[in-house]
């Protein structure tokens, strides 16, 4: 069981909305996209570098309300796929790939997007694909999201599916098969829509399911003792930011229920394994009066994820989790302590 979560690092963010902790020539980095200030989207998402026991940063990127920050390999190429938001004025606007050129990131592609809030970056059969949720334009939440295929020398695009206000993507494999499940957030009245898993058939993604979410901000895959799971990070029912969030098992055909957690106002879920044991940990952002609230680590008991330790946050919004140095770190992002946006995120060290 862990004992402790020790603040050992606190980095400087701006409405963090998200973070990508990756392996750069050898060294451990962390990417943080930072949304805004509350007023300018124009703001700089930084890339960190792993030395000496902390995060120091070694680049930042001028990025437009940036939700997410995705970083992914093709070959011996290092890629960060920036999700841009909004800049302002408009929703439709370039989300930018840059390319490592061995000194720094630079830009290497713009693609258009509508409201993006994440990139999901996945292989099938050694073809490289890239994933964006778009989730508004000016028009409304019923946009398209996109998936791209890397065709060698850029990514195209390949399918377009209906999405309701997106904000997630999640692939997986169970055997031989790949999934995508999207997490639709609300359709700009009723925020109790259904979330929708899609099976690759060899040329395309067809529906397989659907399952009602409520105000669905994420989605994550995990397997635990021969098990495959989904969990998704339930924000907001009607008006209240206290719902439950689900975990759903495979049945070998389907998902279906198999636990609710409390959550409050949750954007996120983080699954890792410390010292052979299971954990699950909740960032809950805001339960509808304040952001400063508590996030919750989980540990698989064996049959079911029980509540480990409770974790001060400030609308804890995304966590990673890394192994540095022998020791396994969460980097949790928060994104306003209910009066400010430029709010310190934290790096805790676990202790066992």
């Amino acid at each position: 069981m862990i004992t402790s979560l020790t603040p050992i690092q606190t980095i400087q963010t701006i409405g963090a909305y998200a973070c990508s902790v990756f392996t750069l020539e050898k060294s451990q980095c962390m990417a943080v996209a930072n949304w805004s200030d509350g007023k300018d989207y124009h703001q700089y998402s930084r890339i960190y570098k792993w030395k000496d026991g902390k995060f120091k940063e070694i680049q930042a990127l001028l990025t437009k309300g940036a939700c997410d920050i995705e970083a992914f390999s093709i070959g011996e190429n290092r890629f960060l796929a920036v999700a841009n938001y909004f800049d302002g004025e408009n929703y439709t606007i370039d989300s930018v790939i840059y390319r490592w050129n061995g000194a720094s990131f630079e830009q290497f592609q713009e693609i258009t997007t509508n409201g993006a809030v994440c990139w999901k970056a996945f292989s099938i059969n050694d073809e490289n694909f890239l994933a964006v949720a778009n989730s508004c334009n000016h028009a409304g939440n019923h946009v398209e999201s996109v998936i791209y295929k890397w065709n060698g020398d850029c990514f195209t695009e390949i399918q377009r599916i209906p999405t309701i206000g997106a904000l997630d993507w999640e692939f997986f494999t169970i055997g031989s098969n790949s999934y995508l499940v999207v997490a639709n957030h609300a359709d700009g009245k009723n925020s109790s829509v259904d979330s929708k898993i899609y099976r690759w058939t060899g040329s395309e993604f067809l529906e397989l399911q659907s399952i009602l979410t409520h105000g669905a901000h994420d989605w994550l895959f995990l397997e635990v003792d021969n098990k495959q799971f989904l969990v998704v990070a339930n924000c907001k029912q009607g008006e209240s930011y206290n719902v439950d969030s689900a975990l759903y098992c495979w049945n070998g055909t389907s998902f279906e229920p198999f636990q609710f957690f409390p959550t409050h106002g949750i954007h996120g879920w983080e699954f890792f394994k410390h010292n052979g044991n299971s954990y699950l940990f909740a960032c809950n952002t805001f339960d509808g009066k304040s952001s400063s609230i508590k996030s919750v680590l989980y540990k698989w008991n064996g049959s079911q994820f029980v509540e480990n330790m409770l974790v001060n946050t400030n609308a804890g919004i995304d966590c990673k989790a890394f192994f540095a140095d022998g020791i396994t770190y969460l980097a949790v992002m928060q994104c306003s302590d209910g009066t400010s946006y430029t709010t310190d995120s934290v790096i805790f060290q676990l202790g066992e």
